[in-house]
């Protein structure tokens, strides 16, 4: 397979994750669309990476890339750094994450992506990832006592009260 065609594929599936978080989204499953959300940039950025002759074997490694590559080299700018860190590290922590609250659109805050339907028809839209969330502080602190992550414990009881 050509390294063109993966490159396609994955610019394809980009739009399509992207696709899927906003209908997660307008549908109330949260979790789920930060997991496309996130595999939407995942998938958009590993194509860049790919067409530079890059590769890589974990997420995290893309995410290294990212940051010492593309947003220190100035290629891109920090924003979108920090909004694949978001994330990625939510991506991650939404199994602690009791509920989320979705904002309702108020043109604030947007971000503007396009993909390709069908590999032929470019559409354009914009994607407004307000959110308010509400975590489960147990779930963190029983998960630090049991690491011995005890510097963490008392800012995080702070939260709590």
């Amino acid at each position: 397979m050509s390294q063109q065609i993966i490159i396609d594929y994955w610019v394809e599936k980009a739009g399509e994750d992207l696709a899927s978080a906003r209908d997660n989204l307008k549908s109330g499953r949260y979790q789920n669309a930060v997991r496309d959300a996130y595999f939407a940039c995942f998938h958009a950025f590993s194509s860049v990476l790919l067409n530079e002759g890059k590769t890589f074997k974990k997420h995290k490694e893309v995410r290294s890339m990212l940051h010492r590559d593309f947003i220190r080299s100035k290629k891109i700018d920090i924003s979108w750094g920090k909004h694949y860190d978001w994330l990625f590290d939510n991506r991650h922590n939404s199994d602690y994450i009791a509920s989320w609250i979705k904002s309702p659109d108020k043109n604030f805050y947007s971000i503007d992506y396009e993909y390709w339907k069908g590999g032929k028809d470019r559409v354009r839209r914009s994607f407004n990832p307000d959110f308010f969330i509400k975590i489960d502080l147990d779930e963190y602190i029983s998960r630090f006592e049991s690491e011995g992550k005890q510097d963490r414990l008392e800012e995080l009881k702070k939260l709590q009260d």
